[in-house]
């Protein structure tokens, strides 16, 4: 009878608190997939706001949706702080104390860095757009995060075979189409005042007013207008 007790004092104790969140949850996991979604958001998207100022600045619904992305990152690292994790001796950890212990030692800094508030700070003081948003660059930090499922998504794959390897392929060609077509228009805005040199962005703004207006028909909107300038970035690159 004595040792029954002990047995169910010890899986009492071992019991863990209420608001500790099992690394292997339900919402764990679709917690980590939003996260790794805004990850995907600010690696994308970022770069088109910076070298596509003119047509981005005119996306006030762009604002809203980085306000959620923060908050997105915020309610993660106050998750984290009560989240189960396996040790080195894979061991899941559910000591709330433990747990804290670990996220600070680990994680904590650089997710902080990630999430300050540098962009909206620079907002209040009335910076320029383009301070404001290379500012947010910060949030690169949490790219090391999809590295990381990339990795893992890697290791799971038992059998290399060539759709798996089409798709790592065109994935980083993607990416750099991406990131090209992002540089390439923001090389047009390299015209010197007072020369006579002439970018590939003042050359089809040329040919465009010879058409008498875009080649993919009327501006209607903020949105169409960023779209035609990314694509034919996109296609000069």
């Amino acid at each position: 009878g004595g040792g029954a007790a002990k047995l169910a004092a010890l899986e009492a104790l071992e019991e863990p608190p209420w608001y500790i969140i099992p690394h292997t949850s339900f919402f764990s996991r679709r917690m980590h997939t939003l996260f790794l979604t805004t990850i995907c958001w600010d690696f994308l998207i970022l770069p088109v706001q910076l070298c596509f100022i003119q047509e981005a600045i005119q996306l006030s619904w762009v604002e809203d949706v980085l306000l959620a992305v923060d908050l997105v990152y915020w309610t993660r690292i106050v998750l984290m702080f009560h989240t189960t994790y396996v040790n080195d001796n894979s061991v899941t950890v559910t000591d709330p104390r433990q747990i804290r212990q670990h996220y600070l030692a680990t994680n904590c800094l650089l997710d902080m860095l990630a999430v300050l508030p540098l962009d909206h700070l620079a907002l209040a003081l009335e910076a320029h757009y383009y301070v404001v948003h290379l500012l947010r660059l910060v949030r690169f930090v949490n790219v090391r995060y999809q590295l990381r499922a990339y990795s893992e998504w890697q290791k799971s794959i038992t059998d290399d075979d060539l759709l798996t390897g089409l798709v790592h392929y065109i994935a980083i060609l993607l990416l750099a189409a991406h990131f090209g077509a992002c540089g390439w228009n923001l090389v047009g805005f390299g015209h010197v005042p007072g020369t006579d040199r002439t970018t590939w962005l003042d050359q089809y703004h040329h040919d465009v007013s010879i058409i008498g207006g875009s080649p993919l028909g009327p501006r209607s909107s903020p949105e169409y207008e960023l779209g035609e300038r990314y694509l034919v970035s996109l296609y000069m690159v």
